[in-house]
């Protein structure tokens, strides 16, 4: 990898592969398949390039200015998005009239960027950045990349290089050259290389009319005839023969109405025979396809390469026929290790404060469970119909936290404002008398559309970096509100989840394999062991945090209102299971009951091919046996009912475990959790019946809440909290019904 000095930009020869060596092994496999074709990347050498720009001007070539509207009329917001110091890396640049829009947007806005331009000419950089004003930038750094598409995958796979936010953008519609499958696979390369502050920038021509598609394609000036034979000049050139003779050739056009896309052939004007492959007379060699995506091609692009969309600028000069769509995506699987969040403690409690990186991350399974698991038309749906519809939380979150930035800072609520009080609080009434309820947000007629409430994510989102990049960070009041903002988040990360557990259209996390639940209950059972009972003591145990100064940062957390002060209690002698139930453990106890009520987040199948069920309302229900674990309060409290009636404590062990005091000096609050289910390490519960003879706890119970019975009631020295009096004020205390966990 070498720098190349020139007098406008540096230039860095990327190159891995001999791409002449390669393209001329692809010509002669392609020419001898059974379906003849020549490699699109022909068409590129440095007089091509040239030749294609000159087809940006062409009239009936409605992508560019297409395209470039969409980027005038937005490149403020774009710019808006763009992480400080990030760096841009533009796939195929060619002449830089696209990317230019948004580079002196950003300067204007004075952020701090690198932008680098991978071309596979070193000539055509070498003339477009000449072009290019770079020298009068002062807040975006120019550098250019010599390579294929390839290379630069590589560049961004390397560690070294990734020390930024990175934008991988794909401008001019280029992704169209690919199939939908070949669209994907490339994509899921990049995906993957990504991180939780990356992103990705593509370009779309959505427009499917097949007589403007064609004369894109083929004008009158026969400019993209001459591109297209020139491609057959260079294969000549790479072949080191004339095996493509002037003057006998010709290149053709067609759209397919059905697969939505314009392809394009070379075809003999008479038989010919190059290096004993023989081809017939107008036989058709296919060589470049344009697909036009579509929003549900869209749609479906980003789940298979495992993308999901966060904005989306589109071309409004036009009804008819939108032409052009430029998409903001992130990555469903950050830095190759799908959804993974630390599980050392050393990296999950770095500091009390969350750092940026912790946002990000946060975000980007924000990101996957709200706009990849769940279609946006479900997104009006009410799956837990005593609560808001999930719509709502798309507000809420970045409401919350603008509303606690803006205190904190004294700036003014991000636009629009009124989405402090249409999201400030949900709906959680009482299960049992749903009259009885907080107060909360009046449900407005209408719900903002989803557009609406991603931008305004994005701004907030934007504005949270800031505080970081001008160093507020530090600040206590600004501290706090970042805590509270990314605590908040987190826990409603969980609610949306359990929510989306009870809905009948969720779909998978994409890039996440099917768990195998076959075998893993096999492995359950082979490892399974008796689930003993074990005596914990009676002891007096410390717990809670006691309030920081007012302008203290404290070393620990900041802490919820129930966390505070500290205080001791004393807890009596009880019997525990080492583990958890299991879903089969009660099942089984349902059917012993007689209970009908199952879980609701269960599904009811009738079956009839023998499997082991439950009654339930008259039929059969088909009961899943496998790991995942019920670990909802409720039933859990049945169990502990049922032990103190004597039932199930017949003949057991009377083995115990004594709990830590977590306040001992020489212990830790925190633990390392690498070998628990937790951090997103599974998108399910995973088994704990290998757990029958040890005490389970701190993050061990398969992967769902760690619930207690302690009802959350007021306690000595309790009182709401300033920053956020609504957490537990919006409970009735003295008659709870809420639990701690």
């Amino acid at each position: 990898m070498s720098p190349i000095a020139t007098s406008n930009v540096e230039i860095v020869d990327i190159r891995g592969a001999n791409l002449q060596s390669s393209l001329s092994q692809d010509i002669y496999h392609g020419l001898q398949a059974a379906e003849k074709s020549l490699p699109t990347l022909l068409l590129y050498d440095t007089k091509g390039l040239r030749l294609f720009e000159d087809i940006t001007y062409l009239d009936e070539y409605y992508l560019t200015n297409a395209e470039i509207k969409v980027l005038e009329a937005n490149a403020a917001k774009i710019a808006a998005l763009v992480p400080e110091n990030c760096q841009l890396v533009e796939l195929g640049s060619g002449n830089l009239r696209k990317i230019e829009i948004l580079l002196n947007e950003l300067e204007r806005a004075k952020k701090s960027v690198e932008y680098y331009a991978l071309d596979l000419s070193l000539e055509e950089l070498h003339r477009t950045f000449a072009e290019l004003p770079s020298k009068s930038y002062r807040y975006v750094k120019c550098r250019g990349f010599w390579g294929t598409y390839d290379d630069g995958l590589n560049w961004l796979n390397n560690p070294m290089n990734r020390k930024k936010a990175t934008w991988v953008m794909s401008l001019g519609s280029s992704m169209g050259n690919f199939s939908p499958v070949e669209a994907a696979g490339f994509l899921r390369g990049f995906a993957r290389s990504l991180g939780p502050a990356d992103s990705m920038v593509i370009a779309f021509d959505p427009c499917k009319d097949p007589e403007r598609v064609f004369r894109a394609y083929n004008d009158k000036k026969g400019v993209t005839r001459q591109f297209y034979l020139n491609g057959l000049s260079n294969a000549n050139a790479i072949l080191g023969f004339e095996a493509f003779k002037s003057g006998e050739w010709d290149a053709i056009g067609e759209f397919d109405q059905t697969l939505g896309c314009h392809k394009a052939y070379y075809v003999p004007l008479a038989d010919t025979v190059i290096n004993n492959i023989h081809i017939k007379k107008g036989e058709k060699i296919f060589f470049e396809q344009a697909f036009k995506y579509a929003a549900d091609d869209c749609e479906k692009l980003w789940r298979d390469a495992g993308l999901h969309p966060t904005r989306k600028f589109g071309d409004d000069y036009t009804c008819l026929c939108p032409a052009a769509d430029i998409h903001i995506l992130s990555s469903a699987t950050p830095n190759m290790n799908p959804y993974q969040l630390p599980t050392k403690r050393t990296e999950y409690v770095k500091d009390v404060i969350p750092t940026l990186q912790d946002f990000e991350a946060a975000w980007a399974l924000w990101d996957t469970v709200t706009t990849s698991m769940v279609p946006p038309t479900d997104l009006l749906s009410r799956p837990i119909h005593l609560r808001n519809s999930l719509i709502f939380y798309l507000g809420h979150i970045p409401a919350f936290m603008d509303r606690h930035l803006a205190r904190a800072t004294g700036g003014a609520p991000t636009e629009p404002a009124e989405f402090h009080s249409m999201f400030e609080r949900g709906i959680d009434p009482d299960v049992d008398n749903p009259d009885h309820c907080h107060d909360h947000s009046a449900i407005p007629d209408e719900w903002p559309s989803v557009e609406t409430l991603v931008e305004y994510q994005g701004q907030v989102r934007t504005r949270a970096r800031s505080i970081y990049f001008n160093g507020q960070a530090g600040d206590r009041k600004v501290a706090e509100a970042l805590w509270i903002s990314f605590e908040h988040e987190t826990m409603h990360l969980e609610t949306f989840l359990y929510m989306l557990l009870q809905h009948n259209s969720t779909m998978p996390p994409p890039l996440v394999a099917k768990p195998d639940f076959k075998q893993l209950a096999f492995d359950s059972a082979k490892t399974a062991v008796p689930n003993e009972w074990f005596e914990i003591p009676e002891q007096t145990v410390e717990i809670g945090l006691d309030e920081p100064g007012s302008d203290e940062i404290p070393s620990t957390s900041f802490g919820w209102d129930n966390e505070k002060p500290r205080r001791t209690a004393h807890v009596p002698s009880f019997m525990a299971k080492a583990r958890p139930i299991t879903n089969g453990e009660y099942a089984k106890y349902l059917e012993e009951c007689g209970t009908e009520q199952l879980p609701a987040s269960w599904v009811e199948k009738s079956t009839q091919n023998g499997s082991q069920n439950v009654m339930a309302n008259g039929e059969r229900v088909e009961v899943s046996f496998l790991p995942p674990t019920i670990m909802l309060w409720k039933p859990i409290n049945m169990a502990i009912r049922t032990s103190a009636n004597g039932s199930e404590k017949q003949n057991h062990d009377t083995n115990y475990q004594p709990v830590q005091n977590p306040f001992n000096l020489d212990k830790s609050v925190y633990v390392d959790l690498d070998d628990c289910n937790v951090g997103f390490a599974h998108w399910h519960p995973t088994s704990v019946t290998q757990n029958g003879n040890k005490l389970s706890g701190q993050g061990n119970f398969g992967g769902l809440w760690e619930w207690t019975s302690s009802t959350l009631e007021a306690h000595d020295g309790f009182k709401p909290m300033d920053l956020y009096p609504a957490y537990t004020g919006r409970l009735n205390l003295s008659d709870s019904k809420q639990r701690r966990s």
